[in-house]
């Protein structure tokens, strides 16, 4: 079961996972560089959208065929590659620097509106302040004048003239009761109004949904000391720089559990199905009978090493009688039997070397 998951189910994970993540950076950068280019959007989202399918089927390719390919191709499809995971970041992050200034404009907008109701509730405060004051200097002077009756009625009793003085007080008592309760209903008036208006900029504030979507971001700004946009920048950086590259690196991870999970076969000069674990490439390993040896010479040692020889020769011809039965290519027969040939040659020569001289020793 264990074997089951690792071989199958984890890199089908991965593989999603890695195409989830590429399909949100294409659809994200397309959106951003199209607003970027606003002017040819269409045009820039079949550009950008093409160049984000070939990003994943060049990093694939260079995974698969990195030993097979030829330094210049490497080169130029390595930089093909950074250079688009370049571009995709810079959409990336066109697309979210867009988002949050359209949420900073209505924040902006939202500040107005408060400052506009902070702006009238201070004026209204402020006539309410001078209307006080008119009310405090007109209670002051009824009570000089009532004061001023007073002192008239108990002191200018015998005196002539001083109904005179008591009606012209009188009047003026009048006077200011009246204005009194004017000012009086002016201040009732400026309270109501100044509690409408902070009414009105309380439900401002809170029916906004822009204070909830950067909530957040003035919570970090101030407890990092940054002002909002530089708070903003530094955030989006860091999703641009883990977003992108994580995709490729999980499309590269993809290739390597599916190479693991299912390793590539292919024919030996017999015709067996063997796994490829590398480039193969055909040795001739020294028998280790065919060392030269420094100690006690063994008789016999010449014929038997031209025996082994002959027998490596005749090996050689098998094989290369079995490739040309084999149904391999053409070009990969010739070049398989080129390389057997070559190994004959050698043993040929060395063979020949031989007869002449009593040292068969085989270097390599």
């Amino acid at each position: 079961m264990f074997s089951f998951l690792r071989k199958i189910v984890f890199p089908l994970i991965i593989a999603v996972t890695a195409l989830a993540i590429s399909g949100s950076a294409a659809t994200f950068s397309v959106i951003g560089l199209s607003k970027l280019f606003a002017g040819a959007a269409t045009a820039v989202i079949i550009m950008t959208g093409t160049l984000e399918v070939s990003k994943l089927v060049v990093a694939s390719l260079l995974h698969q065929y990195w030993s097979s390919l030829n330094r210049l191709l490497k080169f130029y499809l390595t930089i093909s590659v950074i250079v688009l995971i370049g571009i995709t970041s810079m959409g990336i992050y066109g697309y979210l620097s867009a988002a949050y200034q359209e949420t900073a404009n209505k924040e902006g907008i939202t500040q107005k509106e408060l400052a506009i109701y902070d702006s009238k509730i201070e004026n209204y405060k402020n006539q309410k302040s001078t209307r006080e004051e008119t009310s405090s200097s007109v209670q002051q002077r009824i009570t000089q004048l009532n004061e001023g009756i007073n002192n008239i009625e108990y002191s200018w009793v015998d005196r002539d003239g001083a109904g005179d003085q008591r009606e012209l007080l009188s009047t003026q008592l009048e006077i200011a009761n009246q204005e009194y309760l004017r000012v009086s209903n002016d201040i009732s008036k400026l309270d109501s109004t100044i509690l409408a208006l902070e009414n009105k900029r309380f439900e401002t504030e809170i029916s906004s949904d822009v204070a909830a979507e950067l909530g957040p971001l003035k919570y970090i700004s101030k407890i990092s000391g940054w002002d909002m946009d530089k708070t903003v920048n530094i955030l989006i950086l860091i999703i641009v720089f883990v977003f992108d590259p994580l995709a490729i690196c999980l499309v590269l991870a993809a290739n390597f559990a599916f190479s693991q999970a299912f390793p590539k076969k292919r024919e030996n000069i017999y015709g067996e199905k063997v796994v490829i674990t590398q480039t193969p490439i055909i040795e001739l390993e020294a028998d280790p009978d065919d060392l030269p040896d420094l100690g006690e010479s063994k008789p016999n040692s010449k014929e038997e090493k031209k025996r082994d020889l002959e027998a490596k020769i005749s090996q050689i011809n098998q094989s290369i009688a079995q490739i040309k039965k084999s149904t391999f290519s053409s070009s990969e027969r010739n070049t398989k039997i080129q390389e057997l040939q070559n190994q004959k040659q050698s043993l040929t020569k060395l063979f020949k070397q031989g007869k002449n001289n009593d040292d068969l020793t085989i270097t390599y």
